[in-house]
């Protein structure tokens, strides 16, 4: 984490970019900048899963908001495995603003009704928010390939993809 603070201070009211090319590097950057936040944490995912990433994740940006940080999500609806309760736990942080993307397949909807959705109306289902950002303060952004759950993170044991982010 080091790194972090001395690539700012040393390029302070510069912009620039860094690849975080590792699961680690990537993992240790969000955790530090949602560490570190002050006034806002804005992130956009389309995977956000209930494993040890997707927990650690949960946890920072509560951390953040219950230390007066304005903490905005928005994820796919697709593959949310969150219980609904646990997304309504998190949502009544008066810190914390959730947002579901096109909310036809997952939250809330009975499984009945969900393929009913892909039966009907496939093209309404299928326009998904592919987005990948965690930006703080609006002046620090990560973005790339890694969605939050373990295996963007070198954190599954069984597979894990190769991503980048900047």
């Amino acid at each position: 984490m080091d790194l972090i603070s001395e690539m700012i201070i040393t390029h302070a009211g510069q912009s620039g970019a860094y690849v975080l090319d590792t699961g680690e590097e990537a993992l240790f950057a969000r955790a530090w900048l949602a560490d570190h936040s002050q006034r806002s944490i804005e992130v956009q995912y389309f995977i956000w899963s209930t494993d040890n990433i997707g927990i650690l994740a949960a946890e920072a940006l509560l951390r953040a908001a219950e230390r007066g940080v304005k903490v905005r999500i928005i994820v796919d609806d697709l593959l949310i495995d969150a219980p609904d309760k646990s997304l309504l736990a998190l949502a009544s942080h008066p810190n914390i603003d959730i947002r579901i993307y096109n909310p036809q397949s997952s939250v809330g909807v009975p499984i009945q009704k969900r393929a009913l959705n892909v039966a009907t109306d496939f093209r309404g289902v299928n326009q998904r928010m592919h987005d990948k950002t965690f930006i703080v303060d609006g002046k620090v952004a990560i973005t790339g390939g890694r969605n939050m759950a373990d295996e963007y993170f070198d954190y599954d044991h069984e597979y894990n993809f190769r991503d980048r982010d900047a």
